[in-house]
């Protein structure tokens, strides 16, 4: 009994190691995933801004032609946005 038991321990124990490579290999790769996710996300949430600023800022300058310098930096800030 006490061998069955010493056996049964080994067996358990030495595969412990590979399980606990394993559990940390797929965590590791599911944070990768969720980095590359939260990147592209925001990507397009900086690109849906400067969108919205571009268009917001032309039809200021379509509205008071005399600020349209001063719309125009803004722009320029704008396009580094992304």
């Amino acid at each position: 009994m006490f061998d069955a038991v010493k056996l049964n321990l080994r067996s358990v124990l030495d595969s412990a190691g590979d399980f606990t490579f394993a559990v940390r290999n797929a965590a590791g790769a599911m944070q990768a995933t969720l980095d590359e996710i939260s990147t592209a996300s925001h990507q397009d949430a900086m690109r849906t801004l400067q969108l919205a600023a571009t268009a917001a800022c032309l039809r200021a300058m379509i509205a008071e032609p005399g600020q349209a310098d001063a719309y125009a930096k803004v722009l320029d800030e704008t396009r580094r946005l992304v």
